[in-house]
């Protein structure tokens, strides 16, 4: 029988080897595409990708504490058709996820778990920006063409969102410091220094 290399816990999750380089392979795919995909993984993005997992998994454990954003099946099918799409050719996906020791569940896993933690986010996101009503009018006012022929009100949930994460980005990792102050984090593998936000 295999055991996984451990590299992290999250309070009671483990994030094994595996699972950082499934991650890996994902986010290179959703950036670079089938090209992308293929590119090997070093310690440098394992790292990062780590880092990344544990904000994921600190993130998720919020959420499923406050039972908030729940993602249905059709939308974790639809995001991994989005995946599969990526590649030329349906096979090459399959082809794709069989060098690399990837099912089809543990995909739909990733894309969950990165679809809640990202409905979070910019729920998270757009709750601070609602605190400035006046930074959010005023950028709706000085961009039109960006937001032509929308109200103020259809397009708020868009400038929230941008401006959530730009200007307040810091409140953002202040939050996430505090959820990981709270959570019992253990890495047991490092693969070197590395900075990823959620």
């Amino acid at each position: 029988m295999l055991v996984e290399a451990l590299v992290a816990t999250v309070n009671q999750t483990v994030i094994t080897l595996g699972e950082v380089d499934a991650e890996a392979r994902i986010i290179l795919l959703r950036r670079g595409g089938q090209l992308g995909a293929e590119r090997p993984i070093d310690d440098r993005l394992r790292a990062a990708v780590l880092q990344y997992l544990i904000n994921q998994e600190v993130i998720l454990g919020e959420a499923r504490r406050l039972q908030v954003f729940q993602i249905s099946d059709a939308e974790i099918a639809a995001e991994v058709e989005q995946l599969e799409r990526r590649f030329e050719r349906p096979e090459a996906y399959q082809q794709f996820l069989a060098e690399h020791g990837l099912s089809s569940s543990e995909v739909a896993e990733i894309v969950h778990r990165d679809l809640r933690v990202d409905r979070f986010l910019k729920s998270r996101v757009r709750m601070v920006a609602r605190l400035d009503a006046d930074l959010v009018r005023r950028q709706f006012e000085q961009h039109p063409r960006e937001y032509a022929g929308r109200t103020l009100d259809e397009a708020r949930p868009e400038i929230e969102e941008k401006l959530g994460r730009s200007t307040h980005e810091e409140s953002i990792r202040k939050w996430l410091d505090e959820l990981k102050a709270r959570s019992k984090i253990r890495i047991l593998r490092n693969f070197g220094d590395a900075a990823i936000q959620p």
